[in-house]
């Protein structure tokens, strides 16, 4: 039986197959020499690359002040004096707030004379021992009873010093949420005070550029809230280890020539130059 072929299509005769064996040949002698053209162009732009010289790599900061703190109570306390404001500067040893406490006094009072009472009974026990009216278990739990007295005493007694705040070191205030007669929330700071007068800047860098972060290597920190002002500062130290899933690491800088102007707060883009790359 015989198979009809399909009207208009042809069957390729020797001659076209052999000039489609000829065009494959050469289209495969050809891709050799573009491929290795190809390549010599790409190690060439990667030559270029490396020969250039290194570009400013930024990273982002934040300034802050060496000395800071957030003081919160763990008592509820009605505030009588609050001599500073925000912003104002204070001394060491000034006093920042002042707090109602006559019932802090009051179970001291309560604590000390327990402990008065318990010490008494205790020498009281011990006479009696010398003259063998009273047992040896009697005058070690008098012994005991006197200890946990004297130690609850101490316990109201460092309750004492939340009642008047005293400033640890020269500064300003940076944040007070208190007033005059309002109460602590307890855990919450209620007041935050900084010592601007030594700042330094705090940067997040990738791991990357460790070889660039030494101590004492050099960079421009362009803060944004001056208009991107640059300002000289130089590497302090690095942090301690390397953020395993971000690949970064903390770095701790100083600013060579402090200004007024540079407060705590402000953030800027600290630009390096190396040949390592974040």
């Amino acid at each position: 039986m015989r198979i009809a072929k399909a009207q208009g299509v042809r069957s390729p005769t020797p001659i076209s197959r052999r000039l489609q064996l000829l065009r494959r040949r050469r289209a495969w002698r050809i891709a050799p020499a573009l491929l290795a053209v190809f390549a010599s162009g790409c190690f060439a732009e990667a030559g270029n690359a490396g020969e250039s010289s290194p570009q400013p790599i930024p990273v982002r900061g934040v300034i802050r002040a060496v000395r800071q703190a957030s003081i919160a109570t763990d008592a509820a306390l009605r505030a009588i004096e609050v001599p500073f404001r925000e912003s104002d500067s204070f001394k060491r040893n000034d006093t920042l707030a002042v707090f109602d406490c006559r019932r802090q006094n009051a179970e001291h009072q309560a604590a000390v004379a327990s402990e008065r009472e318990a010490r008494l009974n205790l020498e009281s026990n011990i006479q009696l021992d010398r003259h063998r009216a009273v047992g040896k278990n009697d005058v070690e739990i008098a012994r005991a009873r006197a200890d946990k007295a004297r130690a609850d005493s101490a316990g109201i007694e460092s309750r004492l010093d939340e009642c008047r705040l005293i400033a640890p070191f020269d500064g300003r205030i940076a944040e007070l949420t208190i007033r005059l007669h309002e109460r602590t929330v307890p855990q919450r700071p209620f007041i935050s005070i900084i010592d601007d007068s030594e700042i330094e800047i705090e940067l997040i860098a990738p791991a990357g550029m460790l070889q660039a972060l030494q101590p004492g290597s050099a960079f421009a920190f362009q803060i944004d809230e001056l208009g991107g002002q640059p300002v000289a500062a130089e590497v302090a130290k690095l942090g301690a280890g390397i953020d395993p899933v971000s690949k970064t690491v903390k770095v701790i800088g100083v600013i060579k020539e402090q200004s007024p102007a540079i407060l705590s707060g402000m953030s800027g883009t600290a630009v390096f130059r190396s040949e390592a790359k974040p």
